[in-house]
């Protein structure tokens, strides 16, 4: 995903959700989906840390939801369209409509990308 891309991508996001602070909802967007990726990672793989990972990606979910539906002023909306995937292979945190609009970038099953890295082609 190149700057102009992800530039496009948040100013949708703003305008879907009425965002704010696009530059601070940018920021705790990739944080928490750093962290919830992190987790699913865990969940796979780690026997061991299963239930603390299950558990802690709960946690998480509750806090990304409160902290990114704080800077939308159609938290509604938000929350309503806003899923989260602990399979580790793709990205953590989405949103779910039959209408995206242009601009918000999504994956291959047409969920669009709460937090897309700027590393992604």
């Amino acid at each position: 995903m190149k700057q102009e891309q992800q530039t496009r991508h948040f100013s949708a996001m703003a305008k879907r959700y009425g965002i704010k602070d696009v530059e601070r909802f940018k920021t705790s967007a990739r944080r928490y989906e750093c962290k919830l990726n992190r987790l699913a990672v865990i969940i796979c793989n780690d026997s061991s840390l299963y239930e603390w990972a299950q558990e802690e990606f709960d946690r998480v979910r509750d806090r990304a939801k409160a902290t990114l539906s704080a800077y939308c002023r159609f938290r509604k909306k938000f929350l309503g369209e806003l899923v989260f995937n602990k399979d580790p292979r793709g990205y953590s945190m989405k949103v779910e409509a039959k209408d995206l609009g242009r601009g918000i970038w999504t994956d291959w099953g047409g969920y669009g990308i709460v937090a897309p890295s700027i590393k992604d082609n």
